[in-house]
């Protein structure tokens, strides 16, 4: 059975797809943050589905809450290197905090959270609304 469902529910906006076939296919797509959700959502689909192809789109629409930390002794570390190397190979200039800024993978760290309760309220509403068209496809045909 074909059918659509969507729902949007505090930042995140979720769509999912169906198409007949023969086996159950899924294909999922979240923002970064939100692999680790991955498993659940496509058990949400298999409890509910035999069968079909479904395409799901996960979007946040507000972005989640952005956290920023710093490893200050990560930092240090590698501004130590920095220095030490540019004595070594007797560079001129000083090691300052542009150079660092080149080295943010390695001491900054960022965590987004979400708030997962809303992420499967707009899922599960989402497959409701697509369960109802394939009901009434099937109703149809």
């Amino acid at each position: 059975m074909t059918g659509f469902g969507s729902s949007e529910k505090r930042g995140f906006r979720v769509e999912v797809r169906s198409l007949n076939h023969r086996f159950l296919e899924i294909n999922l797509r979240l923002p970064p943050g939100l692999n680790k959700h991955d498993v659940v959502l496509r058990d949400a689909i298999k409890d509910r589905f035999d069968r079909g192809k479904f395409d799901v789109y996960v979007a946040t629409t507000d972005g989640g809450k952005l956290s920023l930390g710093l490893n200050e002794e990560q930092a240090a570390e590698v501004l130590s290197a920095l220095r030490k190397l540019s004595s070594s190979l007797g560079l001129h200039g000083e090691v300052d905090m542009a150079m660092l800024l080149n080295w943010k993978d390695f001491f900054m760290s960022e965590e987004v959270s979400f708030d997962e309760t809303a992420l499967h309220e707009a899922f599960d509403e989402a497959l409701d609304e697509l369960e109802a068209m394939r009901h009434q496809e099937g109703k149809v045909l």
